[in-house]
């Protein structure tokens, strides 16, 4: 699933809040819940096969991470 990603000419990084994570530390299973505004009541789980986690503050149950994603899934989502 990665190397989708990384062929998809049309692919966002964003910088997100992540609240929480399924299957900690396996890298294509799993989701991650996350949010623009470090609000959990509405942050959206996204599939862990479709995206690549940088994290920024140090891997935790909460916090930041340039998340990277097709476009098409980062706009169904809400959060472009």
């Amino acid at each position: 699933m990665m190397s989708e990603i990384i062929d998809d000419k049309h692919v966002v990084d964003l910088a997100l809040i992540v609240h929480h994570e399924t299957k900690p530390g396996v890298a294509n299973e799993g989701a991650i819940l996350v949010s623009n505004d470090g609000d959990r009541v509405r942050a959206v789980w996204l599939p862990k096969a479709a995206v690549e986690v940088e994290w920024l503050s140090g891997k935790s149950e909460r916090g930041c991470a340039i998340i990277t994603m097709p476009e098409r899934l980062a706009i169904d989502k809400g959060l472009v």
